[in-house]
């Protein structure tokens, strides 16, 4: 048996920004950031632009899977990982956890298809 932790990682200074190293930085906070029209602007810093959260595929990365689980557990606003049918029902959210990726169309591909998983028999992927 093992365990891997899922990290966050992107530029110190891009980390120093949304205060690291003073508190810790979370899903949260990603996806505020992603979430602010200002962007990097909120943090002093607009030349750095809207915020882009980049990861594996779900579809094919335990990783990407994890990252994705994390983000759409901070569009419906937990803390944890911890999902409820209500969390995978609320279409709002597949939107919001997809909005700043740039793996977008792969995330759509696994929820279309939890979206089978929970509302009947497969139709086709409308992004493959």
């Amino acid at each position: 048996m093992a365990k891997t932790p899922l990290v966050i990682a992107m530029p110190e200074p891009m980390a120093r920004a949304l205060g690291w190293l003073k508190r810790s930085v979370g899903w949260s906070d990603l996806r505020g950031l992603a979430d602010d029209p200002q962007g990097w602007g909120r943090y002093g810093h607009p030349e750095w632009g809207p915020f882009r959260l980049g990861k594996t595929n779900p579809t094919v990365s335990t990783a990407g899977l994890n990252a994705t689980v994390f983000a759409f557990a901070a569009a419906v606003g937990r803390q944890t990982p911890t999902l409820v049918p209500a969390d995978i029902a609320d279409r709002n959210a597949w939107g919001t956890a997809t909005a700043s990726e740039s793996v977008g169309p792969a995330l759509r591909t696994c929820g279309h298809r939890v979206a089978q998983t929970r509302d009947g028999p497969p139709g086709p992927d409308p992004h493959e």
